[in-house]
């Protein structure tokens, strides 16, 4: 739809953090609008991402939702369902690395 040709179109949806700059975050906001006004469901990051062409390094998503998942402890990021940080191996692992509590937690 941006004349972005789909080979070349990449998909931005993962649980890690992606750094966005304000003013062109506020600017798709209209363009998605535009695109489809009914659709509430957009991948902002990936339309962010493709249109103003960031590339980037492919990767594996890192969230973990099956409670037996443990978590490899190489990976930068990691993200949870909330049953899965809760009732899962992930939690304890998350627990036990950062057994002590950080200022906002007290």
């Amino acid at each position: 739809k941006l004349g972005i040709p789909a080979k070349e179109q990449l998909s931005y949806a993962l649980h890690v953090p992606m750094i966005m700059n304000r003013e062109r975050r506020q600017l798709l906001c209209g363009i998605a609008h535009l695109l489809d006004p009914t659709d509430k469901n957009i991948q902002m990051r990936t339309l962010y991402g493709n249109f103003f062409r960031l590339g980037g390094a492919e990767m594996s998503d890192v969230k973990i939702s099956r409670p037996e998942v443990v978590p490899n402890a190489n990976e930068t990021f990691l993200s949870t369902l909330d049953a899965s940080f809760k009732n899962g191996k992930v939690g304890v692992y998350i627990r036990n690395t950062f057994a002590e509590k950080c200022r906002y937690e007290v």
